[in-house]
């Protein structure tokens, strides 16, 4: 994430993918693993009072490794592609002054 108007702040959070592997035996328990391959990032930019400004999400398909960093960087982009248009548009005042200083 490049820019930021004043006051604005970027969270991501992570998904991964869970599978269930089933018990081989009467006596064992299913369990949960964590799947190395498949999940979402999602990137949302969040203004001074804490309200969503923006949503991106970046997914992995399942066939594929799930890379965090990757998964920053696309939805992070993604992110930034967005806010350059409401600043563009003027719906957002990159400086945080309604004045235009």
């Amino acid at each position: 994430m490049t820019m930021l108007p004043d006051g604005y702040r970027v969270v991501y959070k992570h998904e991964r993918r869970y599978r269930v592997v089933r018990a081989k035996k009467m006596s064992e328990t299913d369990r949960t693993i964590m799947d190395p391959r498949g999940g979402t990032t999602h990137c949302k930019i969040l203004d001074p009072l804490g309200n969503i400004v923006i949503h991106t999400v970046a997914r992995c398909r399942p066939n594929e490794g799930y890379v965090k960093s990757l998964g920053r960087t696309i939805a992070g982009g993604r992110a930034q592609i967005e806010l350059n248009q409401l600043i563009e548009s003027e719906a957002i005042n990159p400086t945080g002054h309604g004045d235009g200083q």
